[in-house]
Parts: C-alpha cells; sequence; structure tokens
C-alpha cells in the first residue's frame, strides 16, 4: 500500500520471466496494474486486464504503465520511445523516430 491504494495483491513467491519495472494505479485507486520488463501485465483489485505484451516481435524492455482517465485501457512504453495503446485507448504517438541518445524510463 502507498499513499490512496490500498494493498490488493502482489506476485510475491511467483518466479516471473522479467522483474517488474512499472505500476499504475487503478483510477479508482482501489487497484493497479504491474507491468515487467518483457511487457507482462499484472492487475490487482478493481483494474483490469486489456493484454500484454509477451513474445511480441520487434520491441524493446518495457519501462512502464499507465492507465487511462476512464479505465478503458493502459499505456506501455518501453526504452526505445514506443507507446503501446491496449483496450479502448487511442495511440496518441510514440517517440521511436526521435534521436535521442537516452531511453525512455516511464510514462506519465
Amino acid at each position: 500500500a502507498f499513499g490512496e491504494v490500498g494493498f490488493f495483491g502482489s506476485l510475491s513467491g511467483i518466479n516471473l520471466a522479467a522483474p517488474i519495472i512499472g505500476v499504475s494505479p487503478s483510477v479508482s485507486r482501489h487497484g493497479y496494474l504491474l507491468v515487467a520488463r518483457d511487457g507482462g501485465v499484472f492487475t490487482f483489485g478493481d483494474a483490469r486486464f486489456f493484454g500484454s505484451l509477451v513474445h511480441r516481435a520487434n520491441c524493446s524492455n518495457f519501462t512502464g504503465v499507465l492507465e487511462a482517465k476512464d479505465g478503458s485501457g493502459y499505456w506501455i512504453a518501453s526504452d526505445h520511445g514506443g507507446v503501446y495503446a491496449m483496450g479502448n485507448t487511442c495511440f496518441l504517438g510514440s517517440a521511436v523516430r526521435i534521436d535521442y541518445p537516452a531511453k525512455c524510463i516511464g510514462i506519465a
């Protein structure tokens, strides 16, 4: 639990293929989403699952997840600047073609 968001479960004791690197609270604050470096998405509480990016070709390391304000989906960010829309969220662009020396480390 942190701030307004309570504890709704964890992945403790589960062997994951990649570490968890991002978290986003649900709109109601009665749940949260976790994203793993390999694009795996895990939901707890009232956060809804709209798919993951595990085994997706040409994807690099994922760095963050952000739930849509209406709870209809989420965006997943990758370290190369890619942003992937899941559920009923719209693709609003990415930074893949921007020549910048640093990697993306999250999404807000």
